[in-house]
């Protein structure tokens, strides 16, 4: 890898001189400017960002003054200063600024090769220690990646493999993920344009307060949320604990400069087993679910909620099939509610995990079975992101009720109104489907994957358009086929059955008599 080198000297035949003695390609740089001034060396340095400026101090060119200029702009690169005298003054500027080396003139060549050469290979050494740290914090990234996955859990691997293979330093002792929690009171838009650069801070502060007391910590951001994996000394336990009150207060100091927030410290439980990881993360969301009620600036323990009682667990039960079914309906009514039932509940019952998954589960349930309608309206990803972001946005449980039947209700409603109007379509080739295949298996499951309907959908427009029940309008398509072949054919009933997708002949016969009011035989004399 070439680095750039900018000369900057009094003349021009200075930087030439300059040039002469430099073994480029040796020691690997390229010249990428010379300049003859204050002004030329600050604008050359802005647009070209060198690596390496050599700089001459004359009494025309106060090179320290553009020194202390481009520190102050932040602008990474090293300087070597070429000095006519030995002066202290020179060398206490040199050492302020930071400067890599200090040559006097008349310049020895092979003096200026080698503190270049110096120069180029710590300049190198720390681009290789950057992309080595950058890639070792990606693989330890690729481990909390996994943690949650059923695979990672499913090959139980000793703490050393672990270490080995992501680069962790994990101890036997406890594990606990800790979420920190904002909440944003007033307007949440703002989150996204803020929440970068509070994460940053957010994490520093648990570097602060945590590291200390563990043996590794990892972390995790999401768009309102700092996630920390930590593990550390048994032993430490109450170190920990009692650090979460103090992160808690820090991380208050430190938002008040973003606005109205509420911060909570979510703590998961403590396992002393790799495999709890999974675990304590979902005790750590339990806990963040309990600020709803609990209020946020609080550190949030996890605990342990005991048995679900049965008389709760049978009303979440049905509250959540009838959701389904207004998933699959696109009932907005019927939602409505049901959310409303679901959020009358009492505090206590509210910060159940049942109720959140019930809540949540509704999402992920709402879209697994209209994924095809979702995706003709737009980026089906996009549109989930957004609706489960605009709800965890919520503070309390008042606000996530307006907001889960606020969002979900729109699109309800452009997903009803879109059907409405292709609703024709799907039953008119639910129809054609019959017509073609009535002598083979036919059920409403398969129909309505032909039609890309769920069934509970299908059956509902079916009935709706064409005044009866799918079952009901294929049985009689069928017997209305039978009549014609008795009618017109020399066979007997049990191969009409057969003909017509019936197995059972006995069944056949009960089904003809009771739509046609006499049996396949009486019909087939009539007709003699």
């Amino acid at each position: 890898m070439k680095l750039k080198l900018l000369i900057a000297e009094a003349t021009c035949f200075e930087c030439e001189m300059l040039i002469k003695k430099i073994n480029l390609q040796t020691i690997g740089l390229e010249i990428a400017g010379c300049a003859q001034s204050n002004g030329e060396l600050l604008a050359m340095t802005e647009a070209l960002q060198p690596d390496i400026i050599l700089v001459g101090v004359s009494s025309t060119f106060d090179s320290f003054e553009s020194i202390q200029q481009i520190r102050q702009q932040k602008i990474k690169c090293k300087f070597i200063v070429i000095c006519g005298q030995q002066r202290f003054d020179f060398v206490y500027k040199a050492l302020k600024f930071d400067v890599e080396d200090f040559i006097l003139k008349p310049v020895n060549e092979d003096e200026l090769n080698a503190s270049l050469g110096r120069t180029a290979n710590k300049i190198r050494s720390n681009f290789d220690n950057i992309i080595s740290r950058d890639h070792s914090e990606a693989i330890r990234q690729l481990f909390v990646d996994n943690m949650n996955t059923a695979e990672f859990h499913k090959n139980r691997r000793p703490l050393e493999e672990i270490n080995k293979i992501y680069g962790t330093l994990f101890q036997n002792g406890q594990f606990c993920v800790i979420f920190v929690r904002i909440d944003y009171l007033y307007d949440s838009k703002i989150i996204f344009d803020l929440f970068p650069e509070l994460q940053l801070k957010i994490k520093d502060l648990i570097d602060d307060h945590l590291r200390k007391h563990c043996n590794d910590i990892l972390f995790s951001r999401r768009f309102n949320e700092v996630m920390a994996l930590l593990n550390f000394p048994t032993a430490n336990n109450p170190e920990v604990k009692s650090a979460f009150s103090k992160l808690l207060e820090a991380t208050k100091e430190v938002t008040k400069e973003f606005g109205d927030l509420g911060v909570s410290i979510c703590v998961g439980g403590t396992y002393d087993n790799i495999s709890m990881i999974k675990k304590t993360r979902e005790d750590a969301h339990n806990a963040a679910w309990t600020r709803m009620s609990r209020g946020a600036g609080k550190v949030l323990f996890w605990e342990d909620q005991g048995e679900f009682p049965e008389i709760l667990k049978k009303k979440i039960n049905a509250l959540n099939e009838r959701l389904k079914k207004t998933c699959e309906m696109l009932d907005v009514r019927e939602f409505r509610i049901c959310a409303d039932e679901l959020f009358q509940m009492t505090d206590a019952e509210l910060n159940r995990r049942e109720l959140k998954e019930c809540a949540m589960g509704m999402l992920e349930y709402f879209f697994e079975v209209n994924s095809e309608l979702i995706e003709s309206i737009g980026d089906i990803a996009k549109i989930h992101d957004e609706i489960k972001q605009a709800v965890v946005l919520s503070c309390t449980f008042n606000e996530f009720r307006t907001n889960f039947i606020l969002q979900f209700s729109k699109l309800f409603i452009q997903l009803s109104d879109m059907v409405d109007k292709k609703n024709t379509k799907p039953v008119r080739l639910a129809i054609q489907y019959v017509e073609n295949h009535y002598a083979k298996p036919v059920n409403l499951e398969l129909v309505a994957k032909e039609v890309n309907l769920s069934p509970v959908y299908f059956s509902h427009i079916f009935k709706k358009e064409t005044g009866q029940n799918f079952t009901e309008y294929v049985n009689e398509y069928r017997i209305l086929m039978a009549k014609s072949i008795l009618k017109n054919n020399d066979v007997n009933v049990n191969e009409v059955a057969y003909a017509l997708g019936y197995g059972d002949q006995r069944y056949f016969s009960k089904l003809f008599k009771r739509i046609v009011g006499v049996n396949p035989t009486a019909y087939k004399k009539i007709f003699k």
